[in-house]
């Protein structure tokens, strides 16, 4: 009987993050856009690179589309003026918008 509280509250934080995982990204073509979606969304980013930062383990990538993706791909190679589409979770700090990469391809 004591156990029930904590068997319900992992089975709620197991269907949560299920959820999470199953639901489609929201297609983003400009930063305008990302102004109208709540915090932890996921999204979908397509653009050429056209700027690239490193800072330690993280890659600041900046989008044709003036957006910046925030990535831990330090095993891939220079994505400049590299086509990319991007799954990525909407992150808000310091007044500045970036999208936490989940999930990158480029060509």
């Amino acid at each position: 009987m004591r156990y029930l509280p904590i068997a319900s509250a992992l089975l709620g934080i197991l269907l949560l993050s299920l959820l999470l995982l199953l639901l489609p990204p929201k297609p983003v073509s400009s930063a305008s856009e990302l102004s109208s979606l709540s915090d932890n969304s996921k999204v979908a980013v397509k653009g050429i690179v056209v700027k690239e930062k490193f800072s330690q383990n993280l890659r600041y990538l900046t989008i044709k589309e003036n957006i910046t993706l925030l990535c831990d791909c330090s095993n891939l190679p220079h994505l400049i003026n590299k086509n990319v589409s991007v799954i990525a979770l909407l992150d808000r700090y310091d007044s500045r918008t970036y999208l936490k990469v989940l999930k990158i391809k480029y060509r």
